[in-house]
């Protein structure tokens, strides 16, 4: 692997990954993307009452492929949003089908709640064949008053956990996940390109374990949100500066990479750690610049990047130890 092109990859691959986290797990919501979890509201009619919570169950891929026909009056008529398969990943439509029945049984629930019984008549038209999901419909649904119909407490521990987890999941996903596989293919494989699929995955699952263990180690107490924010501290310490050096300057070298990558990891989680960016100790004047400039004017994750520049600089101009021939598979290594 060529020197620039390991800076590229690596530098780049971490910070786009950790980038698409952030949009993802931002706290600038547009309003129309939590409407639905505001609930259905005071709906007069109860069919829309029970699908404003049949909607948010879980479905494949978040895929969300419902269509519902109410202009039958008193019947719901579920179908599967044709536009919304996945022929490559679930060819059969199994994962889209059991998706059709989360979507059922959310709305038995939410009707029990009015005191309703939801009767359900799946492909009230026939099966659909082994091409999949056509234009007949999934199920019937008609909601039938029952005074023995009793709320199911399930339904309520269903929408809160169900927020939690999908919360939880999508953040740590794009924060740990993404990252931890990217390092594991553009770094660690540089240096052992001959790695097979066995050892590579106990690799990125070492590199998930470590990248998780360090955001929690930081702040155990924080929220999901506060540990998100603290991962992509580690991605502005530690592969900024090799990403932008690794474009932008022809001196850099893999060296300087490294030395940046671990100079500022190691320098954030020192200052992070041992000295924190809480109230000063008793008797520590309050001119003194050093705390001051940890705990005040200048976070610990951008002096971090401050000693990631210097590690690039100096490990790219001083004599080079580690050459991009250290990345090369041996039988590459011999040839002239």
């Amino acid at each position: 692997m060529q020197r620039r092109q390991f800076i590229r990859i690596a530098g780049g691959g971490v910070v786009l990954a950790a980038t698409a986290g952030a949009a993802g797990c931002s706290a600038q919501m547009p309003p129309q993307a939590i409407a639905a979890w505001q609930g259905p509201g005071e709906q007069p009619d109860l069919r829309r009452w029970v699908l404003g919570y049949a909607i948010l169950a879980p479905h494949s891929h978040n895929l969300q492929s419902w269509l519902v026909d109410l202009r039958q009056p008193g019947e719901i008529l579920l179908y599967c949003d044709l536009q919304r398969l996945l022929p490559e990943t679930d060819p059969y439509s199994r994962q889209i089908l059991m998706s059709q029945g989360t979507f059922l049984e959310l709305l038995a629930m939410a009707a029990r709640e009015r005191g309703h019984r939801a009767e359900i008549t799946l492909f009230p038209e026939g099966e659909f064949g082994a091409a999949g999901p056509d234009k007949r419909p999934v199920a019937r649904i008609r909601l039938v008053a029952d005074a023995s119909v009793a709320p199911d407490p399930l339904f309520a521990q269903v929408l809160f956990f169900g927020a939690v987890l999908s919360a939880i999941m999508s953040c740590s996903s794009a924060t740990l996940l993404a990252p931890s596989v990217t390092f594991a293919e553009n770094v660690v494989r540089g240096f052992f390109p001959q790695m097979g699929d066995k050892a590579f995955l106990r690799t990125m699952r070492i590199s998930l374990v470590g990248f998780a263990g360090m955001a929690f180690a930081l702040n155990s107490e924080a929220s999901i949100f506060k540990m998100v924010e603290n991962a992509y501290k580690i991605t502005l310490a530690g592969a900024f500066v090799p990403l932008v050096f690794g474009i932008l300057w022809r001196r850099a070298t893999t060296q300087g990479a490294l030395c940046a990558t671990f100079g500022g990891l190691t320098s954030w989680i020192l200052i992070e750690v041992l000295v924190g960016a809480g109230t000063a100790p008793a008797g520590t004047p309050v001119d003194h610049y050093a705390y001051a400039l940890v705990s005040g004017a200048v976070p610990p994750q951008l002096l971090g990047l401050a000693v990631s520049v210097v590690g690039m600089l100096l490990g790219s101009l001083l004599p080079q130890s580690f050459g991009p021939s250290h990345f090369l598979p041996a039988s590459r290594k011999a040839a002239p």
